[in-house]
């Protein structure tokens, strides 16, 4: 007797008959039809179910796969950001304090000695008054305590804008009381050497050197002989 392999529409079960036989039923899900024309096939309950239960299975190991995908990129794009983090934190930490780049007796950028002065030709009160807007605005810029490495391109840039605005105060100053910028500088001088700000002094570095010496930033006495 010929046989022939067939396959169950319903459950895709492969299945030897005979050629003779023209209707088949499915021994695993039950479902009938006819060997030439698998189209019209009676889809059993049984059949349907497993289908749809394949489909489900499919469907479920796909999604797992995009969520499995989501979490390693998240988890990859955490360890990326604590590693910047840490990165910046070993920066930080490594670079010493301002107070610890220069000894007392290192060079600074603001002499520790008051430099000579000339008086310049306007009342002590409007001297005064141009060196305290002076002092509020070194203390914002050219003064002002930085807490980036010392050496990166991000740290010398802000330094150079500040530069620039302190520089643009000056000349702010000598518009506004009908001087000249090199007359500002001479009330700086006076001040420092009056003390007209008795205030403790920055511990800011510029380019490896404290801005003042560090007795200075710890605060001093006016001279009682200063006015």
């Amino acid at each position: 007797m010929s046989v022939r392999s067939v396959k169950c529409p319903g459950c895709g079960t492969s299945l030897n008959v005979p050629v003779a036989m023209a209707n088949v039923k499915c021994p695993s899900c039950a479902t009938i039809w006819n060997v030439d024309n698998p189209g019209a096939a009676q889809i059993s309950a049984d059949a349907k179910q497993q289908k749809q239960l394949a489909e489900a299975a499919v469907e479920t190991d796909s999604g797992n796969k995009v969520n499995f995908a989501i979490i390693g990129g998240l988890v990859a794009a955490g360890m990326v950001l604590l590693g910047i983090i840490g990165v910046s934190v070993m920066l930080i930490s490594q670079t010493p304090a301002p107070s610890e780049i220069e000894s007392p007796e290192a060079e600074t950028i603001k002499p520790r000695i008051p430099e000579p002065y000339r008086e310049v030709d306007l009342p002590e009160s409007e001297r005064m008054a141009i060196y305290a807007d002076y002092r509020a605005v070194a203390k914002t810029t050219v003064e002002k305590a930085l807490i980036l490495p010392q050496g990166t391109r991000v740290r010398k840039n802000l330094e150079v804008m500040l530069e620039k605005t302190y520089d643009r105060e000056l000349v702010h100053f000598s518009l506004l009381h009908n001087i000249e910028v090199e007359d500002v500088l001479e009330i700086i001088k006076e001040g420092d050497a009056k003390v007209w700000d008795d205030s403790p002094r920055s511990h800011a570095v510029r380019d490896g050197k404290r801005v003042y010496a560090e007795e200075m930033s710890e605060g001093w006495k006016k001279s009682p002989n200063s006015n």
